[in-house]
């Protein structure tokens, strides 16, 4: 039964292939031989090779570039806010170093002076 089985699937996989074939204009005549064909496989394999040590040799040399610490990316979102220029007289900003009201002027230039730390509390 199992034999049966092997040979009916056997017979429908070289037979849809056949079928693909067909549908698409290709003779089975068409087809390159085996010798051929491996030969095409280790030449797109040794390519491929070579790329790859190609772009590990690259990769060592390229200057590895540091990536951004929460630290970085807390003091440049403060940078971001202190600079912001809607900021209006009153205005309350949060930065890494707490809360300050803004008393400055409008417009883009900022002095650590235009802002007024806040102590706990004093919000109310």
């Amino acid at each position: 039964m199992q034999r049966l089985l092997v040979a009916v699937l056997a017979i429908a996989i070289i037979g849809g292939g056949s079928a693909r074939a067909f549908e698409q204009g290709v003779a089975p005549s068409d087809f390159p031989d085996e010798t051929s064909t491996r030969q095409a496989w280790q030449t797109r394999l040794e390519e491929s090779r070579k790329r790859s040590q190609e772009f590990v040799a690259r990769a060592r040399i390229a200057p590895i570039e540091p990536l951004d610490t929460a630290k970085e990316q807390a003091l440049a979102q403060d940078q971001l806010v202190v600079n912001d220029e809607s900021l209006q007289r009153g205005d309350i900003i949060s930065t890494t170093k707490g809360l300050f009201m803004f008393n400055g002027t409008s417009g883009p230039t900022r002095q650590p002076s235009d802002f007024v730390p806040i102590a706990r509390g004093q919000t109310n």
